[in-house]
């Protein structure tokens, strides 16, 4: 009897081997991409796990291999674990480039991958360096045209928007927008994807707007492709809720984030960024609308969802800190305040450098603890601070630097500097009325404030002017019964006595009185 060689049979059994391991690859990955792409990340992530222990035997630069780090690195990031998902895309890149070529296109999109990781971890610099690379490629490659562009030209626009430059960043969504919306019937979840970061841009610039109708449009393409309860409309209901938060419309931001929270619990999907993105701005709205218990455990929930995963972007988790630094400041628990600030602060610093926005942000807020605890020169100083960064990253036309002056104005009202707090007022008004509008919510404190000073002035017809334009904004701005309306009618009543005004300022009297009673009966705080 013939016996075959040790080396034939070993040979025969790795063939077998791999071929199994082939099968079984195929089926995880293919299980992996469904869930992906049914919004199930959880599972996408388990199925990839899985494919990526069966492709390590394919060899060190095996495409499979390759596909399967490289979803795996989706996955993480759609969770907003951005940290665990950059050695993957590294891994695939290398993998790329030797099988492909540093020059091709397909290393292109996988530059363009992990440039995408930077871009969600804060690493604006290094993401727009590689990104611009890949771009240079993929337009040397491929026709203007051509729908593969439009990752390319998306997530170049993320990096100019992350960088402050929001005309470039509107000027390739835009291109972007003419291939995907000739390319909907194929691919319509990479339109709704444009739609969604030309709306970030927007709400990046403060065209509160623009960012609105594009994010209604987006919902309403949404509802329509994948139901009211699909996890594509939770994400445009969240985006929608988002803007609506920064135009302080709070009563309808906090109907829609509602909305988005319990379609993610419904999908129980509940362990992504988004997720804990969209628990912060529900948190805002709550801040404000002075649901301060509610306002504490959506963002508390949000960190410890940012907090149980490794590899969350410390971007993420800054805001985190902010918000919650906001919430304690509320509750006049301002050692805590304090705390979550100076952490968010030092995170920022830690991504970007002593000198950018969201460290001007922080600043800001700590100086407002600060003043709260009438500590006003401290305050004054961080005040300074933050004007003084927001006007060299943002310059001093900007709705950032506007409300730093804000800010310094109602610090200058308590010192009864009242020239002083006028002039920085006045122009605070001026900016933010060219960039957002003259009907725009926001500026309904800059207008009450103003109010102030000049009733400190003993210039009472002026004073009443912008006291009835403040108030008249925040009941466009549906903020007519909100709990801070007490506080607003209480000091015009105060403002319409001195004015020997008897009837007009009871009525204003009697209305916050009917707004603090409705506060006591549903939990609400009035700061």
């Amino acid at each position: 009897m013939q016996v075959s060689s040790p080396c034939k049979l070993l040979t025969l059994a790795c063939v077998a081997i791999v071929t199994v391991h082939a099968a079984e690859w195929a089926a995880e990955h293919s299980l992996a991409c469904a869930a992906y792409d049914s919004g199930d990340y959880t599972s996408a992530e388990q199925h990839d796990r899985a494919a990526l222990a069966k492709a390590e035997s394919f060899g060190e630069n095996d495409l499979r291999l390759e596909a399967t780090l490289t979803h795996l690195g989706a996955v993480l990031q759609a969770r907003g674990t951005c940290c665990d998902a950059e050695p993957l895309m590294r891994r695939a890149l290398a993998i790329r480039e030797v099988q492909f070529g540093k020059n091709s296109i397909q290393t292109a999109l996988g530059q363009n991958n992990l440039a995408a990781v930077w871009q969600q971890a804060g690493r604006t610099e290094e993401a727009r360096k590689l990104q611009a690379e890949a771009l240079a490629t993929a337009e040397r490659v491929l026709e203007s045209n051509n729908p593969e562009l439009i990752p390319y030209l998306t997530l170049a626009a993320l990096t100019e928007r992350d960088a402050n430059q929001y005309g470039r960043a509107e000027e390739l969504l835009k291109r972007a927008l003419v291939l995907a919306e000739k390319d909907t019937a194929q691919n319509p979840r990479r339109l709704m994807q444009v739609w969604r970061y030309l709306g970030s841009v927007y709400s990046s610039e403060s065209r509160f707007d623009a960012a609105e109708q594009t994010y209604k449009s987006l919902l309403s393409l949404s509802e329509s492709r994948f139901g009211s309860q699909g996890l594509d409309t939770a994400y445009a209901l969240a985006n929608l809720g988002g803007v609506l938060c920064g135009r302080k419309f709070y009563v309808e931001a906090r109907t829609y984030l509602i909305r988005a929270v319990d379609i993610f619990q419904h999908i129980h999907e509940l362990g992504t960024a988004f997720f804990a993105a969209t628990l912060q701005n529900l948190a805002t709205a709550e801040l404000y609308l002075g649901q301060l218990h509610s306002a504490e455990q959506h963002t508390l929930l949000a960190v410890k969802v940012l907090e149980d995963q490794p590899g969350a972007s410390r971007e993420a988790m800054a805001v985190a800190e902010n918000n919650l630094g906001q919430v304690y400041a509320a509750e006049g628990r301002f050692k805590e305040a304090e705390r979550a600030t100076m952490q968010a602060k030092d995170i920022w610093i830690a991504i970007a450098g002593p000198e950018s926005s969201r460290v001007a942000t922080a600043i800001s807020n700590l100086g407002a603890l600060y003043v709260e605890e009438h500590k006003y020169k401290k305050g004054e100083s961080f005040y300074n601070e933050s004007a003084e960064i927001d006007s060299k990253i943002l310059g001093t036309a900007s709705v950032g630097y506007a409300r730093d002056l804000n800010r310094l104005g109602v610090l200058y009202n308590y010192e009864k500097h009242f020239s002083q707090s006028e002039e920085v007022l006045r122009k605070a008004l001026e900016i933010d009325s060219k960039k957002l509008g003259t009907n725009s919510p926001i500026l309904a404190e800059p207008y009450l404030n103003l109010a102030t000073s000049l009733q400190g002035q003993k210039r009472r017809e002026e004073a009443l002017e912008c006291y009835r334009r403040g108030i008249e904004i925040m009941e466009n701005a549906g903020q007519k019964h909100a709990p801070n309306m007490a506080v607003v009618l209480e000091q015009y009543s105060s403002l319409l006595r001195e004015m020997r005004q008897w009837a007009d300022a009871e009525k204003a009297s009697t209305e916050a009185l009917g707004i603090r009673v409705k506060g006591k009966v549903s939990g609400e705080t009035y700061r």
